[in-house]
């Protein structure tokens, strides 16, 4: 909370009277975070064929280093801090399954296009697929040049075909 102020200017109690409590805070931070994923993904199916959607959510992992401004994905780090709490638990969880919905649809419509092999499951493969993206900002957590990291993608593009 201290740094929010400091970098907002604001004092404790306009803080508070908008978001009500910390807990408040959060939610709008997780609702936030999501929201501009929905958007990045819809920006993605709109410009790229759906196999170099997929692809290319493993380039930004793999690219990306940790920084003091970077302390990894929203999702991951409060799966991992805070899934204890079952309303954090809920709320993880739904963001996750919108990124694996998204996952499911771009399997979809590559095999519609002839992009990715007809053998996959969609559901299945999602499925995996988010888990490699997971396991990456895991991983990068403490071991950003992780031969994984790089690897992932590579095992991606054989996955699909």
């Amino acid at each position: 909370m201290k740094c929010l102020i400091e970098e907002t200017g604001l004092n404790p109690g306009s803080i508070y009277a908008a978001f009500t409590n910390k807990r408040g805070l959060f939610d709008k931070c997780l609702d936030h975070y999501v929201a501009k994923f929905q958007d990045k993904y819809a920006e993605l199916a709109e410009t790229q064929s759906p196999r170099a959607v997929i692809l290319s959510l493993f380039e930004t992992p793999a690219d990306c280093k940790l920084s003091e401004a970077d302390r990894g994905c929203l999702m991951v780090n409060s799966a991992l801090e805070a899934g204890a709490d079952p309303e954090v638990a809920a709320a993880v969880r739904r963001a996750m399954d919108i990124t694996e919905a998204f996952i499911r649809g771009r399997i979809e419509a590559g095999q519609a296009a002839g992009e990715i092999s007809r053998d996959l499951d969609p559901a299945k493969a999602a499925r995996e697929i988010y888990g490699m993206i997971v396991a990456i900002q895991v991983i990068r957590r403490a071991a950003p040049d992780h031969p994984y990291i790089l690897e992932a993608r590579g095992k991606v593009a054989d996955l699909l075909g």
